[in-house]
C-alpha cells in the first residue's frame, strides 16, 4: 500500500511540473497573442521567439601575416514581433575575437550590425580554423524565452594559406677581383629575416652568372674554371642551411677564379633562397632557381662581379715574388712610372746627342 501510495504521489509531482510549464507557456502565447493584435501589418509576423545571424563573409583568406587583425561586420535580427533581449557569445577556436557586446536588445523587426575584430597574431597553421557568432533569445516582450531554446548562429572560415617572407639583408662580396684572387661572399650575422608558417627547411645558394649569359642548370651553379671551396656552413655545391638559432654561424660562400682569363670577366653572384630542397636526390623547384643576372627569383640578392686580368706589370712583378729580377732590385709597382720616364728621358737624350755629333 505504502508502493502504491508513493508511486502515485510522484505521478502527481511530475503532472504538477508539466502543467507548470504549459501554463507559462499558454500565458507568454497570451501574451504575445495581445501583442498581435497591437502589430502593424509591416511589423515580422514570427510570434514565437527567435533570432537570426548573418556574417558579412564566410571565408577569409589570410596570407599576408603582418596584418594580424582582421575585421567584418554581423548582423543581428529580431523577426519576431515583440522586443527581444539576446546573449551574444563568439568562439575563437585559438584566436581572439573583440567587439561582440555580451548581450544586445532588438526592438520588433529590428536588426543591427556589430563590428568585429578578428585576431590572428601568434597562429601559425596551414588550413581553416573555424570561428562563429552564436545568440541566444533570453528575453521577449520582457518575460524570459530560455525554456524556448531560440538561437541561431553564424560560422566564418579563417584559410590560413601558407605565407613566406624572405629578407637576406646586406650580402656582402660584390666589387671587383682579380684572375686567381677568391671570391668571399658573405650573409652578416642578423642579417637574414625569413619567416614561414611552414615546417620546411630553409637553404640559401649562390649561383654565379657571366654578363648576358644564360643558365638553367640546377647542378651547375658556377661557370667553368669556377669552384666552390667547401666552408663550415656550405656544402660542394654551394648549399647554406639557413638557421635562426643563436651562436650558428652565418652562411658564407668562397669561389675560386681561373689562374688566367683571356680578358676581364664580368658577371654577377645571386644568393637566393630554396624552399623545395630534397636532401636525399638534392632536387628543388626550378623556379625558385635565378637563371641569369636579370633574373627576378622572390628574395634574391644580386651582386655585381669582375674579375680583372692581370696585366703585363703585375706579371713582372708576380712572377718570383721577391725572387724576380724587378723584385730583387726593390722596385715596386708605384715607382715603375716613374723610373720608365726617366729612362725615356734618357734614352732620347742619348739620341738627340748622338744626332748631334753625327752632324758635325
Amino acid at each position: 500500500m505504502y508502493t502504491q501510495s508513493y508511486v502515485v504521489l510522484k505521478y502527481i509531482q511530475k503532472f504538477e511540473r508539466i502543467m507548470k510549464k504549459t501554463t507559462y507557456t499558454i500565458c507568454f502565447l497570451l501574451c504575445m497573442t495581445s501583442v498581435v493584435g497591437f502589430a502593424t501589418p509591416a511589423s515580422a509576423q514570427n510570434i514565437f521567439p527567435a533570432v537570426n545571424i548573418e556574417c558579412d563573409v564566410e571565408i577569409i583568406e589570410i596570407l599576408d601575416y603582418t596584418y594580424t587583425t582582421h575585421n567584418t561586420f554581423c548582423t543581428i535580427e529580431n523577426p519576431t514581433i515583440y522586443a527581444e533581449e539576446v546573449k551574444l557569445d563568439a568562439l575563437g577556436n585559438g584566436t581572439a575575437i573583440n567587439g561582440v557586446p555580451e548581450s544586445i536588445s532588438l526592438a520588433a523587426g529590428e536588426s543591427k550590425n556589430i563590428d568585429i575584430e578578428i585576431d590572428v597574431s601568434g597562429i601559425v597553421t596551414i588550413g581553416i580554423v573555424n570561428i562563429s557568432l552564436q545568440g541566444e533569445v533570453t528575453q521577449a516582450a520582457g518575460i524570459p524565452a530560455n525554456i524556448f531554446g531560440a538561437s541561431d548562429s553564424s560560422v566564418i572560415g579563417l584559410d590560413f594559406l601558407e605565407y613566406l617572407e624572405i629578407d637576406l639583408g646586406e650580402v656582402e662580396g660584390e666589387g671587383e677581383y682579380i684572375e686567381g684572387e677568391n671570391i668571399i661572399i658573405t650573409i652578416p650575422e642578423g642579417e637574414t629575416k625569413i619567416i614561414t608558417n611552414s615546417d620546411r627547411t630553409i637553404y640559401l645558394r649562390v649561383h654565379l652568372f657571366e654578363e648576358n649569359e644564360n643558365s638553367n642548370d640546377a647542378f651547375s651553379n658556377l661557370p667553368e674554371d669556377f669552384e666552390f671551396i667547401n666552408g663550415e656552413t656550405t656544402s660542394g655545391d654551394g648549399v647554406c642551411r639557413y638557421s635562426e638559432s643563436p651562436g650558428m654561424d652565418p652562411c658564407s660562400w668562397e669561389i675560386t677564379t681561373p689562374g688566367e682569363i683571356e680578358e676581364d670577366w664580368n658577371g654577377c653572384a645571386v644568393v637566393y633562397a630554396i624552399t623545395t630542397w630534397d636532401d636525399v636526390e638534392a632536387n628543388f623547384d626550378l623556379s625558385e632557381m635565378p637563371t641569369s643576372c636579370n633574373s627576378n627569383v622572390y628574395g634574391s640578392e644580386t651582386l655585381d662581379i669582375s674579375i680583372e686580368k692581370k696585366n703585363s706589370v703585375n706579371n713582372l712583378l708576380s712572377i718570383g715574388g721577391n725572387d724576380s729580377f724587378i723584385g730583387q732590385l726593390g722596385i715596386t709597382e708605384d715607382q715603375l712610372p716613374l723610373i720608365g720616364g726617366s729612362v725615356l728621358i734618357l734614352l732620347t737624350m742619348i739620341i738627340v746627342l748622338v744626332f748631334i755629333r753625327r752632324r758635325r
